[in-house]
């Protein structure tokens, strides 16, 4: 597990950092919702490409290739709710669902860039900076869904996060 703080690599089942003594974070408690989504398993593969990557068991060229791609996913996703938000259109989304659905697609998008500068210098803070963008970015994704949810559950509907 990677400290938040520090940037250290830590064993997995350890609960603080062995170079700074922070609190490592728990990717199974960081989700709203107990069920993973798909943004859970994309932390946990970004976190193992990270760790490939300083392991030597990844070039930084492959890193940023896959950091490249799930770029674009989020890309992606951000103009579909950067679309619904210009049409005004609710049917799909409740407006907490697309504020915090936009937050954390960009912080996601944000740490993904400073995860791919990572592959290019080898500079800790980016490292850093990218996984704690992606986990915060991860909170809000879950946030909208846990929106969606609640806003859905009468009606026998879902939107599309």
């Amino acid at each position: 597990m990677i400290c938040l703080k520090c940037g250290e690599d830590n064993p997995e089942q350890q609960m603080y950092c062995l170079v700074c003594g922070k609190r490592l974070p728990d990717v199974s408690l960081i989700t709203v919702m107990k069920v993973p989504t798909t943004e859970d398993t994309l932390l946990r593969e970004v976190i193992e490409n990270l760790n490939d990557l300083k392991e030597g068991n990844l070039s930084p060229d492959d890193f940023s290739v896959l950091m490249t791609k799930h770029f674009h996913a989020f890309e992606d996703a951000l103009a579909t709710v950067q679309t619904e938000a210009q049409i005004d259109d609710y049917e799909s989304y409740s407006p907490d669902e697309m504020r915090s659905g936009y937050q954390g697609f960009e912080l996601w998008m944000e740490g993904l860039a400073d995860l791919s500068m990572f592959a290019e210098t080898f500079d800790e803070e980016y490292s850093v900076s990218g996984i704690r963008k992606i986990t915060e970015g991860n909170d809000y994704v879950n946030k909208a869904i846990y929106y969606n949810e609640l806003v859905r559950d009468n009606e026998g509907t879902s939107g599309l996060i």
